[in-house]
């Protein structure tokens, strides 16, 4: 079987009761906070086996580093990066996907790390392509998962994707709503009891109600971790998310993958089309039945051991 058709396999949805994978106990993390060339810092998170070529995990809206390993220990090295403005990483002077895919080739080169393939998830999908630019031949593959795309379609959707605009738009919202309610989510309890009823509409593609309490736990406690220190990191994605972007998304030079659930009602589907018809050769993979969050659970160990694949071939080749 050829790469490509172990790739499509992977990807390729199971019965109802398998879809989402089993949480791996706990995964053994390792946590630092890199100096950037120009004296910022970013937030940086590592686990599972050393490896050449990791998976860089870029978390969604109110997430953090510690997003990436809701799921227990990854079967591949995973290095997971705060955003900026959340957890420990400082935000951007100004907000800009340009200059983001700078930051993460700094770390890339402090971590030592020649080659990966890039992860991005949601909000951080935006961002993600920046690195995948700025990176170039240094990433071995692309995945954007439930990614939201361009302005344009963020500004013509209706809720709650809608919400993003207004409080982009608003200064009462955006000065003071939304300091409150990442004040709000950044209380366990609060996150906790949030996840949980987000997670409930998707229970039925979740293996049991065990396993959405521990995911909605780890969840939180990641959503905690990056909003701890301030509205930063959100205010920053409200602006990335409603401007024209500062990147040419037409120069990619890398293979890319795009999944997205078809029931997803955070981001649409829509978004995911638009970047398997304006990303070059990009692959796109629609879930039937699957939501916002279980469309990333799913997917991710996918990724991960596929990851693994690239390197023991890559390996072989040498």
């Amino acid at each position: 079987m050829d790469v490509k058709s172990m790739a499509l396999r992977a990807l390729r949805p199971k019965r109802p009761a398998d879809q989402v994978y089993p949480i791996r106990g706990t995964a053994q993390v390792t946590e630092t906070r890199l100096r950037l060339p120009d004296g910022r810092h970013v937030g940086v998170a590592r686990a599972g086996p050393a490896c050449a070529e990791p998976v860089v995990y870029i978390h969604g809206i109110l997430g953090s580093r510690l997003e990436a390993f809701v799921g227990g220990e990854p079967r591949h090295g995973v290095v997971a990066l705060d955003r900026p403005g959340y957890g420990l990483s400082d935000a951007l002077p100004r907000p800009s996907l340009a200059a983001y895919g700078r930051d993460v080739e700094a770390v890339l080169d402090a971590l030592g790390i020649e080659r990966c393939c890039l992860f991005g998830v949601s909000a951080g999908a935006p961002y993600t392509l920046a690195a995948a630019l700025r990176l170039g031949r240094r990433v071995r593959e692309l995945f954007l998962v439930a990614g939201v795309a361009h302005a344009g379609l963020v500004r013509t959707a209706g809720l709650p994707m809608r919400l993003l605009v207004d409080f982009a738009e608003q200064q009462v919202l955006r000065e003071k709503v939304v300091p409150n309610l990442r004040e709000l989510l950044s209380r366990p309890l609060v996150a906790n009891g949030w996840l949980r009823m987000t997670l409930a509409a998707e229970r039925e593609l979740l293996p049991s109600t065990a396993v959405m309490q521990l995911l909605a736990r780890r969840l939180s406690r990641s959503i905690v971790a990056g909003n701890a220190h301030g509205p930063a990191g959100v205010q920053t994605d409200l602006r990335i998310l409603t401007t024209p972007w500062d990147i040419d998304h037409t120069a990619l030079d890398c293979p890319v993958r795009i999944v997205h659930g078809l029931n997803d009602g955070v981001v649409a589907p829509n978004h995911g089309r638009w970047y398997a018809r304006h990303l070059p050769g990009a692959r796109l993979r629609l879930l039937p039945r699957y939501r916002h969050v279980s469309t990333i659970l799913f997917t991710r160990p996918k990724i991960v051991a596929m990851a693994r694949c690239h390197e023991r071939r890559g390996q072989a080749g040498d």
